[in-house]
């Protein structure tokens, strides 16, 4: 799948590039990991949203007909207001 480019230099501006499903749905992604992995550091790094926990942890990207979030150790879903780090559930917000 192509990824969508934007000219965004910070997640914030990431997720205002995007309308309707998609950004509901990568805003719902974000606010879930960052408030259940606040740990976690959040960069735009390789034109999406990428969230660190000593070394990518979290990714978040959106496409043109789908929103991914892939990971290592931590993961979350879009439809989902859980966020798994290291094996732990922790609830979030979605």
């Amino acid at each position: 799948m192509k990824m969508n480019l934007t000219n965004a230099k910070t997640p914030a501006e990431y997720l205002a590039c995007f309308d309707g499903w998609q950004r509901k749905r990568s805003a719902a992604l974000h606010a879930t990991v960052t408030e259940a992995a606040a740990e976690l550091e959040v960069w735009l790094k390789w034109g999406h949203i990428v969230y660190f926990l000593d070394g990518p942890a979290v990714l978040v990207r959106v496409e043109p007909s789908r929103v991914l979030s892939g990971s290592g150790e931590v993961s979350a879903c879009a439809t989902s207001n859980r966020v798994f780090v290291r094996g732990e559930v922790r609830d979030g917000h979605a």
